[in-house]
């Protein structure tokens, strides 16, 4: 994990033979203290150069979090959809803001739950129901294991739970009421990456849609 850090801080590539390693021996993180891992994990998600990193060494990360192994490849066969589950959870990681923690944990954990709730329409578009509610239980789960602060993880499975929620400007008022300004401007954030990481048609509109929304927050007394 500490080369995956430095290579996400420092923006660099990992070298050819020490890439081969890291596949190799991925499985020897589990007997790693967790708290360490957790440590590096936060590190390694703040960096700039965190794109790269998650798109080639996703493998490395399933001893931590199983349920990345599955999301690897996984088509969402949906138009608004234009990458696989684990590259739409990496790009959207990678568009947010970086000097919040919890929303790019928040993103690398949003999508998790959709293989286990993939459904086929007639028309062959992608249906996943309840799959914040299912990524929102493999947060707690994995991020207890990994002994992250029971406040972190709380506000983590909330962002996660509500990053589908449309945010309409006239309940403004409401959200600010719900979750106070740092967990709202949370969800904004965590909502912005999510879209910067669909198709251009979708992400527009998504964008536009939050615009919209914190223009009627900066409007409330």
């Amino acid at each position: 994990m500490t080369v995956l850090r430095f290579a996400a801080v420092f923006n660099c590539r990992i070298d050819e033979h020490l890439a081969v390693a890291l596949h190799a021996g991925s499985g020897q993180l589990a007997v790693v203290d967790p708290a360490r891992l957790r440590d590096e994990l936060m590190l390694m998600l703040a960096g700039d150069g965190i794109l790269p990193v998650l798109m080639e060494y996703a493998d490395v990360l399933v001893p931590l979090i199983p349920e990345v192994e599955a999301v690897v490849g996984f088509d969402q066969h949906s138009r608004w959809h234009c990458y696989d589950i684990w590259e739409h959870t990496a790009r959207a990681l990678a568009a947010s803001e970086r000097t919040d923690p919890l929303v790019r944990l928040a993103l690398l954990f949003h999508d998790l739950g959709k293989p286990a709730s993939f459904s086929l329409g007639s028309d062959g578009e992608g249906h996943f129901y309840g799959h914040a509610r299912l990524g929102a239980l493999i947060a707690k789960r994995r991020l207890g294991e990994l002994c992250f602060d029971r406040r972190v993880v709380d506000a983590v499975v909330e962002l996660i739970l509500m990053h589908l929620d449309i945010l309409y400007p006239k309940d403004a008022g409401r959200w600010m009421a719900r979750l106070g300004s740092v967990q709202l401007q949370r969800l904004i954030k965590v909502k912005q990456g999510d879209a910067y990481a669909h198709s251009e048609l979708a992400a527009k509109r998504r964008l536009q849609e939050l615009e919209d929304f914190q223009a009627a927050l900066e409007g409330i007394d």
